[in-house]
């Protein structure tokens, strides 16, 4: 079960790693005028790059020691949740249709998803060890 679990977290948050990465990469490739400003001269694209660092540490820390990953994970969310609150507003969310065309629509869906995810995980793992036994 142990085995399970690490493997587990570190498929979550591996994922959410390359999510993130591959956002914020296509991100650095669009440059364009208020987006560029925005990423150049604001503390929360920043952060939520740190926020994915912190998710890569997690992935490697969670096959040695789960816990500490769980909670480099949630400083990893905290890091990233204010860059995602203001790019939440931007996914056109009435306009899908199929998954496909929503990714089309809107290319940072796939990272809102994989990081909401992840930030459901890690606040379960957030429980105490004597609920986790329990279940």
């Amino acid at each position: 079960m142990r085995i399970k679990r690490r493997l587990l977290g570190a498929l979550v948050y591996g994922l959410t790693t390359l999510a993130l990465w591959n956002w914020f990469d296509a991100l650095d490739g669009m440059d364009t005028g208020d987006h560029a400003w925005f990423l150049k001269h604001h503390p929360f694209p920043r952060l939520a790059v740190y926020g994915t660092i912190g998710f890569a540490i997690a992935t490697l820390i969670s096959f040695v020691a789960p816990r500490v990953a769980i909670w480099t994970a949630a400083a990893a969310c905290l890091l990233s949740w204010p860059y995602w609150i203001l790019e939440a507003p931007v996914v056109p969310w009435g306009r899908m249709s199929s998954l496909p065309q929503a990714v089309i629509n809107a290319p940072s869906l796939p990272a809102i998803l994989v990081f909401a995810f992840a930030t459901v995980y890690t606040l379960f793992g957030l429980k105490p060890r004597s609920q986790l036994s329990a279940n």
